[in-house]
């Protein structure tokens, strides 16, 4: 599956007098929340040696963990926060 990750960043920065200045920012990683699937298994098992029936195929009749099966996802959006002080 494609990844289709988008991480954003807005910041404003704040000046008061000629030595103090003061900065908000906030991060968004996975920003538009899209789901990331990770841990796709790509082993097949055969019924023998030469055999070409695999024996681990996913679907609703046999292991649902087998062959092209999705195990995992990855995070959701996070989000983070930075507020800074310059003196």
């Amino acid at each position: 599956p494609p990844l289709n990750n988008w991480d954003l960043s807005l910041s404003k920065r704040f000046v008061f007098g000629e030595h103090y200045k003061f900065e908000a920012r906030l991060d968004a990683f996975n920003a538009l929340n899209h789901t990331q699937f990770n841990g796709i298994n790509t082993t097949a098992n055969f019924a023998s040696p030469g055999s070409t029936v695999i024996t681990n195929l996913a679907n609703s009749t046999t292991n649902l963990n087998g062959f092209g099966a999705i195990n995992s996802i990855r995070p959701p959006r996070n989000l983070q926060w930075m507020l800074r002080f310059e003196f």
